[in-house]
């Protein structure tokens, strides 16, 4: 993140995730990409690294697995929504 800004931990129940859920893997492209520059990509669960609970071992594995293909994939996608 920018040094200008700081990530407050939060928790969700299971409810509010279910919610928000919709949300964050089926968002509104039109509104989001004019706000968040470096959302290129839909989001997608991955199932494997539930069990991790140490978000920078998280983090380390989901980029290790993920950051290959994610450059052509945006390239590949930015291209279907032209």
């Amino acid at each position: 993140m920018s040094p200008k800004f700081m990530w407050q931990p939060f928790e969700l129940s299971e409810q509010e995730y279910q919610e928000i859920l919709p949300k964050l893997l089926n968002p509104n492209w039109a509104v989001l990409c004019k706000k968040l520059w470096r959302i290129r990509l839909p989001m997608k669960l991955d199932p494997e690294f539930d069990t991790i609970g140490d978000r920078y071992t998280w983090m380390a594995l989901i980029s290790e697995k993920h950051r290959v293909n994610s450059l052509a994939e945006a390239e590949k996608y930015s291209r279907s929504q032209s």
